[in-house]
């Protein structure tokens, strides 16, 4: 259904979708979000305060997980 989902278990969910222009992600940490890609640097962004999807993503699943991750 174009649904991506990453199950962390006991720990949660995370889960996106897209559309052409705008994703859509529900984490289990922050809540949902959304996230527009940005042309000139190729990466997802959230346009009201400007933090990027990767780094997000990378900071809450270190955080739940204790894993080093290098997205």
């Amino acid at each position: 259904d174009g649904t991506l989902v990453i199950d962390l278990g006991e720990k949660g969910q995370y889960s996106m979708q897209a559309d052409n222009s705008q994703l859509l992600l529900f984490s289990p940490v922050s809540g949902p979000c959304y996230y527009s890609f940005d042309l000139g640097n190729g990466l997802w962004m959230d346009p009201n305060d400007g933090h990027l999807l990767d780094e997000k993503l990378v900071r809450e699943m270190m955080h739940i997980t204790s894993v080093y991750l290098n997205l």
